[in-house]
């Protein structure tokens, strides 16, 4: 069969299509028909020309007419190879095609699917020399029109005729059965006694005499079954237990069968002297130990443990960092080189040691780096290693010395003196091109002499210290210092105050401070030299009284005789926006004399007084930067004098001192550090 069809493009949708059938006539013989038939065609692109050659996707059903119905017959989709536009394919290659299904269809047509396109117009199919021939056998509509007579003889030389058969053959009797098997040594069944045959007792020839017996019917049921169940009158049992019910104890009576049953000591097996008791082993006796308490401690407890006995809240493993000589300079060419020398005290033993090096030169290749033990033992750290400017790391970790073993002294104390030896010994003119900018020797340590606290520290009655305390927070039990205070005169006996000198009056000379109204913005901005001016400490709720006093000189109530007070707020601001601070205050003040009071926030006044004979109330807004730890210094001066007499008075009112959420008190004047931006 041939096919011509034309499609718009490989994978298109078909526009039209031509089909044309032709006979194929293989060459075989007619008796062996093949269930197979043959479909060849074309496949065009609406152009003209063929599609692109390739394996295409086709579906072939065979319908019993050409219009509606189902198809009777579909093979694929399976793939076709086409060239040229040509293809060719056999039906009943995967899909069987049975005559019978052909017998059905009076007038067959063929339709075929590319792809998903839609199926081509369905075209008939005709008759090919096979379907000629088969035709011969459909003339054939006759019943019982076959005799033997044209049947060969070879058919039927398989088959016996009935007289050539065995009578039996066609009887099936056993009497019919040639060699049938000699029974003269069986007894027929009417010769033999009946209980042969039944086996029943009663059919026994000679039974004996069972009159004397009791029959099974009348006795006690017991006496059949043996059951204590049959027996009659058997006493109640509901009220008892049964031994499978009771636990192992209730039938041995015996202590070691008790279920948790507590763990005693074993009589005669108690602890001795000196012996304290730890607990109760498996079999009951006692689990004894030295008295010592500390001893047993010591065998079951690291002795890093302490951490870990107190949730955290205590611990003996510290880290110490011993700092050598920074920006230590490196002589060209010369053998002794750079030394530094730094000295470790008892600080415990060794978990960890690293020792850190920043170093810079203009050519490392020519640079060696060597540290030494307090046993004088070298651990060669650099040796030329390479070339470059900077050398940064520690060792031995992440950077292995280039010889020694640091790691030695682990579990070992490292105090003493440690000894650093840097050799340049590049150039020959005696320049100095490299400098040690730090180093230092870090070691993590479980100390022997001291025990950190996490957290905050309660003393429940008193507490004794026998060396000194550093505290980072505060003390619970102990009012917290709200601020610093000073109270000053300016003029001695016979003169100002050392000298005029200003180095213990906050960076301002004594005179300046009772002649010249100086504003609190003349302080020196070092912490240290506020800490010598401002060293008494003042705890406050939300007002307090720094001072008030009289006093009189005679006639000499001049300015030289004046007096100041002071107070120094460090306050922190937590959040990321300025807070006001409304701070109100009583204070005397006498300008006309140069000694006025002020108020000065991280360096700039804010605030000025005028004349005030024993105090005036004033306030101000203070404005307290974000995220930053601000000063905040009021000086008060001395009142005019009245009646030989004149007085001094700083106080703050109306719970002021109580801050504004975001900020709080700071007591670090002693380790804080840098100008008034800190």
């Amino acid at each position: 069969m041939t096919i011509f069809t034309h499609r718009s493009k490989a994978l298109g949708v078909v526009r039209s299509m031509a089909f044309a059938l032709l006979l194929a006539l293989p060459g075989v013989a007619f008796a062996a028909v093949p269930k197979l038939v043959d479909v060849h065609g074309g496949l065009y692109a609406v152009g003209g020309g063929p599609i692109s050659d390739g394996a295409y996707q086709m579906t072939f059903s065979i319908y019993p007419s050409a219009i509606g119905s189902s198809a009777a017959y579909v093979e694929g989709p399976t793939g076709v190879t086409v060239k040229n536009g040509v293809f060719q394919y056999t039906l009943g290659t995967k899909a069987s095609l049975s005559a019978d299904t052909l017998a059905k269809l009076t007038s067959p047509y063929l339709a075929i699917q590319v792809g998903t396109d839609p199926e081509f117009t369905k075209l008939p199919m005709t008759s090919v020399p096979y379907a000629l021939r088969s035709s011969v056998s459909d003339s054939l509509g006759c019943t019982g029109c076959l005799k033997a007579t044209h049947l060969a003889a070879v058919v039927l030389a398989p088959y016996a005729k009935t007289d050539t058969l065995a009578k039996v053959a066609t009887s099936g009797a056993y009497a019919d059965v040639t060699g049938a098997p000699d029974l003269t040594a069986y007894a027929k069944t009417a010769g033999l006694a009946k209980v042969a045959t039944t086996g029943a007792y009663a059919d026994v020839s000679g039974t004996p005499d069972l009159a004397i017996y009791a029959k099974a019917a009348s006795l006690a049921k017991v006496a059949v079954s043996g059951a204590y169940a049959d027996l009659t009158g058997v006493p109640d049992l509901a009220g008892y237990a049964k031994a499978a019910d009771l636990a192992t104890v209730a039938t041995t009576n015996s202590y070691n069968d008790l279920a948790g049953a507590p763990a005693v000591a074993q009589v005669g097996q108690s602890c001795g002297t000196g012996l304290l008791v730890a607990g109760f082993l498996e079999d009951g006796s006692l689990d004894c130990v030295e008295t010592n308490i500390t001893s047993v401690l010591a065998a079951n407890l690291p002795k890093d443990g302490l951490d870990e006995v107190s949730d955290n809240l205590l611990t003996n493993v510290f880290a110490e960092k011993i700092s050598g000589t920074p920006n230590l300079p490196i002589p060209d060419n010369t053998p002794v080189g750079a030394t530094d020398t730094v000295e470790v005290g008892d600080i415990g033993i060794v978990q960890t040691f690293t020792v850190s090096i920043d170093l810079l030169n203009s050519d490392l290749a020519k640079i060696g780096v060597t540290l030494y033990d307090p046993a004088g033992a070298a651990y060669v750290l650099y040796n030329k290693g390479s070339f470059g400017t900077t050398l940064k790391t520690s060792y031995p970790d992440p950077t292995s010395p280039a010889s020694g073993d640091l790691t030695t002294w682990i579990g070992k104390n490292p105090k003493g003196k440690w000894y650093l030896k840097v050799v340049d010994s590049g150039k020959l003119d005696g320049n100095i091109d490299g400098k040690v900018t730090a180093w230092s020797l870090n070691f993590q340590v479980i100390s022997g002499s001291k025990v950190g606290v996490s957290g905050s520290t309660t003393v429940v009655g008193n507490a004794t210290v026998a060396g000194s305390i550093t505290v980072g927070g505060s003390i619970i039990g102990l009012p917290s210092a709200k601020y610093r205070m000073a109270i000053w005169d300016c003029y001695g006996q016979n003169g100002w105050f050392m000298d005029n000198d200003a180095t213990l009056f906050g960076g301002v000379a004594p005179s300046t401070w009772c002649d010249n109204n100086p504003n609190p913005s003349e302080l020196s901005s070092d912490k240290r030299s506020l800490a010598a001016l401002f060293s008494e400490k003042g705890y406050a709720k939300g007002a307090t009284l720094v001072t008030a006093q009289m006093w009189r000189k005679g006639n000499q109530i001049g300015s030289t005789q004046a007096k100041r007070a002071g107070a120094l707020f460090r306050v922190k601001n937590s959040t990321g926006g300025n807070i006001n601070w409304p701070l109100q205050w009583v204070a005397t003040s006498y300008q006309g004399w140069g000694e006025r009071s002020a108020l000065m926030v991280n360096g700039d006044t804010v605030w000025t007084g005028g004349d005030c004979y024993v105090g005036c109330t004033a306030s101000a807004g203070l404005t307290i930067p974000a995220n930053r730890t601000s000063t905040v210094v009021f000086i008060a001066g001395s009142g005019p004098g009245s009646c030989n007499s004149r007085v001094l008075m700083l106080g703050f009112v109306d719970n002021s001192l109580i801050l504004p959420n975001g900020l709080a008190f700071v007591d670090d004047l002693d380790t804080a550090t840098g100008g008034w931006e800190q």
